[in-house]
């Protein structure tokens, strides 16, 4: 039994099939023999057959690899305009947080700044009114009626 790395090859005077090496890549495929006029075997047109065969199946495979090469490097591009998308989502996120946090700190601070200008204020009146208030008790204590 011959194994699927070689074909069948025709002897045409003895009718005996005898292995012949692929090369086809693995598969098995056998030689069909054409006669040519001068009662001889042409085997030009047969090898040019396999050959065109071997060129048209390189083609397709360089194509499908081609197309393969072609998805992958879309897919890839796709990924890196996603990230990149990404990225800039999270930065935007990350400057429009830091902006409130700044705001935030700004305000409060300006919040402690007015309550501590308010006590301070209260603080001054509280003082003016004592010494109003002590200066009527004199002028009241000094102005007997």
């Amino acid at each position: 039994m011959i194994g699927k790395s070689s074909t069948l090859v025709h002897n045409v005077p003895n009718m005996q099939l005898m292995p012949r090496k692929n090369q086809l890549g693995g598969t098995a495929r056998s030689l069909s023999v054409v006669p040519n006029g001068k009662g001889g075997i042409s085997r030009k047109a047969i090898r040019e057959g396999i050959d065109m065969l071997e060129a048209k199946f390189l083609q397709k495979d360089s194509s499908m690899k081609a197309n393969a090469l072609e998805s992958r490097i879309k897919r890839l591009v796709y990924e890196e305009q996603r990230a990149k998308k990404l990225t800039d989502i999270a930065s935007e996120k990350a400057e429009k947080l830091l902006k409130a946090r700044e705001r935030h700190q700004r305000e409060l601070e300006e919040k402690v700044y007015r309550q501590h200008l308010k006590m301070s204020e209260i603080q001054k009146q509280v003082e003016k009114n004592k010494i109003i208030k002590e200066l009527h008790a004199e002028k009241v204590k000094n102005s007997k009626y």
